[in-house]
């Protein structure tokens, strides 16, 4: 049996007597035969001279399936418009750290301007920017600058997405957001002289890495007009609810709620798009979130916002369904988190609203990504310095 070209399955006299490991579905979606069964002459005899659609395995969807798939149920032009809109704040954060290292005057209202159109966008369609932050996670840079320009840019729009899901106010969404794209400064200036990598051996590095919050404060106070607010908020980003984030390690009652949402929007990204290192298949990331939250180190009630809005099963993921079907997560369910809108080729199927179960999850789609064992959820650290 071949598949020539991908996607188009090939049965030939040489095949008979081995079984079908996938479903095979027609030019317009229909099942034709199951996987399992033993391929014969009267298999033959349908398919013969007929393009036939086969996912081979949940393994083999690769990224131009997922884009397709999620482009069927939003608009690309669409897409490709939100995405631009976050490209423009990645294109003021790199200004902004331009002025820092020349000293140059800083204007405080392009930071809130561009800021400000990601919140717009995303109050307007949530999830279209959900799914533009995570066809944008796939174009990565080797570059250290350009991975935490990336990174800040990233965290900023998921932090105000969530901060939406979790209904706060429209000017502490601004502010959220607005921290998210600006805590890494420190960072970003002194990345020529900063190895990541070293943080977990080097004790001294590891210190003042822990102190970059402050730091990155500190340097933006010279930036007339951003809010005392947001200056909290990026000290706080690293701050965890048990106590044990840096650089003061403070408790839940003292952390500001928009810092418990960039601590889970660093944490979910440092996770399934780190900055060095294989990136975590994004469900498994999600869990690992929940494990931890059970544990006090997340907030409980936001992280089931975000859980609910983006589904245990993100936007773009691959998984694999009950009759061995590959599909496309492409909605959610906020009342069924394990059971989101997935797409098969282009036709959507509301996995709550037909009792359809998800068996598998890919480890590859948008992204190369790995899986996690459960007992491996209390080894993984989502920060360089951890």
């Amino acid at each position: 049996m071949s598949t020539i070209p991908p996607g188009v399955l090939s049965v030939t006299d040489a095949d008979l007597g081995h079984r079908l490991d996938f479903n095979v579905l027609d030019n317009e979606n229909r099942l034709l035969f199951k996987a399992g069964e033993v391929i014969d002459q009267h298999m033959v005899a349908q398919v013969a001279g007929r393009a036939i659609h086969a996912w081979t395995n949940v393994q083999d969807v690769r990224s131009e399936h997922v884009k397709a798939e999620l482009f069927q149920s939003f608009p690309e032009e669409k897409i490709h418009r939100l995405i631009e809109v976050v490209d423009l704040m990645a294109q003021t954060l790199a200004s902004t750290s331009d002025s820092l290292r020349f000293k140059s005057n800083m204007r405080v209202s392009e930071v809130v301007n561009s800021v400000s159109q990601v919140v717009h966008e995303t109050t307007r369609d949530l999830q279209a920017m959900i799914v533009a932050l995570t066809l944008r996670t796939t174009r990565r840079d080797p570059d250290l600058v350009e991975r935490l320009l990336n990174h800040s840019t990233q965290l900023s729009s998921l932090a105000a997405a969530i901060a939406v899901m979790a209904g706060l106010e429209k000017r502490t969404v601004t502010e959220v957001a607005v921290a998210g794209l600006l805590h890494d400064l420190s960072l970003i200036l002194r990345s020529e002289n900063f190895d990541p990598s070293q943080c977990k051996v080097n004790h001294a590095l590891r210190a003042e890495f822990r102190r970059h919050p402050l730091v990155s404060a500190e340097m933006l106070k010279s930036m007339p007009g951003l809010s005392a607010e947001s200056l909290l908020l990026v000290a706080q980003v690293h701050e965890q609810c048990d106590g044990s984030g840096y650089p003061e390690g403070l408790n839940s009652e003292s952390i500001l709620p928009g810092a418990k949402v960039l601590n889970i929007a660093d944490a979910y990204l440092s996770l399934v798009s780190p900055l060095k290192g294989p990136s975590m298949v994004s469900s498994d990331a999600l869990a690992y979130l929940c494990h931890h939250a059970t544990r006090g180190k997340f907030d409980r009630t936001i992280l089931r916002l975000f859980v609910k809005h983006m589904s245990m099963y993100p936007l773009g993921s691959v998984v694999e369904l009950d009759d061995r079907s590959a599909a496309v997560v492409v909605g959610s369910n906020p009342l069924a988190p394990l059971s989101p809108i997935v797409s098969i080729h282009g036709k959507e199927v509301n996995l709550h609203t037909t009792n359809r179960t998800i068996e598998k999850v890919a480890t590859n789609g948008l992204l190369n990504s790995i899986r996690i064992s459960k007992r491996r959820l209390n080894e993984v650290l989502w920060r360089l310095d951890a």
